[in-house]
């Protein structure tokens, strides 16, 4: 069976402790921010208060969570919820003087599906290994990320993701473009991924 190459990003699955999935955090978006953010991008915070911005790939690069959505309102006065941040966007929070509201998914304990990249893409001997993730263009119509995994990466012990495992289904088998199980590795507020699994 052939995967389908779709990447999407993190999207987020069961939480590794149990109860609830999902759970996130509100965050700060600096108006007119010169980034695009989609939903399932990974973000960090700035250093000003809780803003955030996109991570950037790479060894020992933290990542705070996953971009979910944001709150704004525009410069026509309208209250905008979207799954995306357009570069550029001028807005002010919902409340008068606050900054727009980004939620994140922030809980180290959760975990994520992505795509996996590279020719080989998830092989049985990539599960429990680390590796960083590749930017991708996120889809405007949407509002999805796609971001990936990537599989050149791998080895080491100070990499932003680990595989926990092959996302079971009947349209996902391992190779190439096979969609992953993961833990956010190098986390803002602590890992579980370090710990084992």
């Amino acid at each position: 069976m052939a995967n389908v190459d779709r990447a999407a990003g993190l999207l987020p699955t069961r939480h590794g402790a149990g109860g609830t999935p999902s759970r996130f955090g509100a965050y700060e978006i600096a108006s007119a921010l010169a980034q695009d953010l989609f939903a399932g991008d990974p973000v960090v915070l700035t250093g000003v208060g809780r803003r955030i911005t996109i991570a950037t790939a790479g060894d020992a690069n933290l990542i705070t969570g996953v971009f979910a959505g944001c709150r704004y309102v525009d410069a026509n006065g309208e209250v905008q919820f979207r799954p995306r941040w357009p570069t550029g966007t001028v807005a002010t929070g919902i409340t008068p003087g606050e900054d727009p509201e980004a939620l994140v998914y922030d809980d180290p304990g959760q975990e994520f599906i992505i795509q996996v990249s590279g020719g080989a893409g998830l092989v049985v001997a990539d599960v429990g290994q680390m590796g960083n993730f590749v930017a991708g263009a996120g889809n405007a119509f949407t509002g999805r990320s796609a971001f990936q995994f990537d599989q050149t990466t791998l080895a080491g012990a100070s990499k932003q993701l680990r595989i926990l495992g092959l996302l079971r289904g009947p349209d996902n088998a391992y190779g190439q473009f096979a969609k992953a199980r993961v833990l956010i590795n190098n986390h803002s507020y602590g890992s579980l991924a370090s710990a084992g699994v």
